[in-house]
């Protein structure tokens, strides 16, 4: 139901767990199971203002130190897309492979909101794993006088949604949605 109310395709689907940490977590193992092959030093790009979920996932991954990545944001609290789109390209000369970017719908700190629908054509450009941790902001796609908020969040990847943030839903839930739910198997099955 979610898949379908944010726009994605069919062929979507996902998986409720305790949090989001565990669903960004999560979209980021799927990220690199998605690979061909595990690459060696692989980066993780996303804002200086994204949730610190997201450190935490680079370390349970055991990424190299420096595979966290930080890039500067804009005046109103957006990812700098031309600061992507040149630290793409450095990575590209040096070789090394980009396993992720993370957008943020909804900073913990001023709830800012990444350009979403830029970040997914310049990460498809890429062929880049685009993961949009919505857990804050994710269910006003949900309402049609703020779904425009989220436009551009139907073309990433994997989606983090929490929905006790704004639902007034009492436990602590979070969806971790993929544009192709066979990520999720090929992550995470055992058989």
């Amino acid at each position: 139901w979610f898949c379908h109310r944010i726009g994605l395709p069919t062929g979507s689907g996902g998986v409720l767990a305790s949090g989001g940490t565990l669903s960004n977590l999560m979209a980021l193992v799927a990220a690199r199971a998605a690979l061909d092959a595990t690459p060696r030093d692989p980066v993780l790009l996303c804002s200086e203002d994204a949730h610190v979920s997201i450190n935490k996932a680079a370390r349970v991954m055991g990424l190299e130190e420096d595979a966290l990545q930080t890039l500067p944001v804009t005046p109103s609290g957006g990812l700098c897309l031309e600061a992507l789109a040149d630290r793409l390209t450095t990575l590209q000369t040096q070789g090394r492979p980009c396993l992720a970017v993370v957008a943020t719908a909804g900073t913990t700190v001023r709830g800012a909101i990444d350009p979403l629908s830029e970040l997914a054509h310049l990460c498809r450009d890429a062929e880049v794993w685009l993961h949009v941790d919505a857990a804050i902001g994710g269910v006003f796609a949900l309402s049609s006088s703020h779904a425009s908020l989220m436009d551009g969040m139907e073309l990433a990847d994997s989606i983090t949604l929490n929905p006790q943030k704004l639902l007034g839903i009492t436990k602590a839930s979070s969806l971790l949605l993929l544009r192709d739910r066979i990520h999720l198997r090929k992550a995470f099955s055992t058989g």
